[in-house]
């Protein structure tokens, strides 16, 4: 019980220590500013920006997400609980929604599938999924998910037609099929 105690104890005096340091360093930086010269006063708050993010990210910076690591600050979302391409597609169980497909991909035969691209771009924006990462999901570039948004490719292999399934059901949108 003593052993616990003062691990707790000592963890705790080591964030008021980091409390303590950061309260004096903002001080400081603050007190350095010359709040008359714009250029100074605009770095001041991109620093006080920059920190405040810093401490809203993970410490190991993997994403809870997609388990990848995420070095950079520009690769988490605003709220720093998700990469920034996990933040664009997952949504939360309150926002799962259907997303009714009937129209879209037509009669299968031999391997084929008919395909209407004017409408996979209507439910793919209606998600609100950018085709870039719509397309990194899928597994294929974003040319050729525009391609097929545009309709130059009339049909698909019925594979293609679950894969894009597969990255809707992937992104919290409960895929009604016709």
């Amino acid at each position: 019980m003593d052993k616990e105690l003062r691990k707790i104890l000592k963890n705790h005096a080591k964030n008021d220590i980091l409390k303590q340091f950061e309260e004096t360093h903002n001080k400081v930086l603050e007190m350095s500013v010359d709040w008359k010269d714009q250029e100074d006063v605009n770095s001041y708050y991109k620093e006080k920006y920059l920190a405040r993010r810093l401490r809203m990210i993970p410490k190991d910076r993997i994403c809870p997400s997609c388990r990848e690591m995420k070095p950079n600050l520009r690769q988490w979302a605003a709220n720093g609980k998700q990469c920034r391409s996990c933040a664009m597609l997952r949504k939360s169980i309150s926002e799962i929604k259907g997303v009714d497909f009937t129209g879209v991909f037509g009669v299968e035969e031999n391997g084929y599938c008919v395909v209407d691209g004017n409408k996979l771009w209507d439910k793919r924006e209606e998600c609100g999924i950018p085709r870039s990462i719509f397309a990194k999901k899928c597994g294929w570039s974003n040319t050729y998910q525009q391609r097929v948004e545009e309709g130059r490719y009339g049909k698909l292999k019925a594979e293609t037609k679950d894969i894009i399934m597969q990255v809707f059901e992937e992104a919290g949108f409960m895929v009604i099929k016709n």
